[in-house]
């Protein structure tokens, strides 16, 4: 499959002038190109101002069965690291989106995983595959 910009009878988005981010559902629908992983994250009680959070680049989709990866392409509204978003406050959430290359059929779950450089990564496991390629995960 080569990717190719919608035409505007394709893209109902082309309209309204939505972002990035919905141009890519769009296309995860209806070319099943890509896989995006929306996350929340809410800072925790255990820093006082809620720490910091980022996301490595190192960040994948893996499928235990195969041990096949996918590897993170685009990561919108969370700093990639070394840079972070510094939390104000305890419980304040940070939303984000993360876009992978479209997860497999074969693939029935997989898991999303982040090797962050020493400290401890996000891990989401069995996350279900279904047939939009678009996901919402809580992230701890």
């Amino acid at each position: 499959m080569t990717w190719r910009p919608l035409s505007k009878d394709e893209n109902p988005f082309a309209e309204s002038g939505s972002d990035v981010i919905a141009q890519l559902a769009f296309e995860a629908f209806s070319e099943k190109a890509y896989t995006i992983v929306h996350c929340e994250y809410k800072a925790p009680k255990i820093y006082m101002n809620g720490g910091w959070i980022n996301i490595w680049p190192s960040t994948y989709l893996w499928d235990r069965d195969t041990d096949d990866h996918l590897r993170l392409l685009h990561a919108f509204n969370i700093p990639i690291a070394p840079e972070y978003h510094q939390f104000k406050n305890v419980g304040d959430i940070k939303r984000f989106t993360l876009v992978f290359p479209a997860v497999p059929r074969h693939w029935d779950c997989f898991s999303l995983k982040e090797i962050a450089g020493g400290h401890d990564g996000f891990h989401v496991y069995d996350i279900q595959r279904n047939t939009t390629g678009v996901y919402q995960v809580l992230l701890r």
